[in-house]
């Protein structure tokens, strides 16, 4: 019985790595964040090029999730009162805008500063 199931998991595995390179070579990179704040946090947020959703909620913190593109890193922190989150490039040669799709959702009392160059914000 137990070689059964390891000779099928045996024979997915290249699924599997088939499945993760695909991803990889779109440079699809998911990404998910939290961050504990008070309900009346300062918040930069810095998206150079993609889509950026913000939604509010009635808790003390901060959540980041979505895609990131290839040549695009999450950066961030903070304090409880303050935070700076942004999307940006993997490589300082690369010079192209580093893309993302993300959603964040921040206290409803939270202050925003949102910054981007090309992209859509809802």
């Amino acid at each position: 019985m137990m070689s059964r199931v390891i000779s099928r998991v045996m024979a997915l595995l290249p699924l599997f790595a088939v499945a993760h390179a695909m991803t990889a070579s779109r440079g699809e990179q998911p990404v998910s964040r939290g961050f504990a704040t008070t309900s009346d946090v300062t918040m930069r947020l810095y998206v150079p090029s993609g889509r950026l959703t913000v939604e509010t909620w009635e808790r003390d913190s901060v959540h980041l999730e979505g895609q990131l593109g290839a040549n695009a890193s999450l950066f961030g922190g903070g304090a409880r009162t303050h935070i700076k989150l942004g999307i940006e490039a993997r490589s300082n040669t690369d010079s192209t805008l580093p893309q993302a799709t993300v959603r964040v959702r921040v206290p409803r009392r939270a202050r925003l500063w949102i910054k981007m160059i090309d992209g859509t914000l809802q």
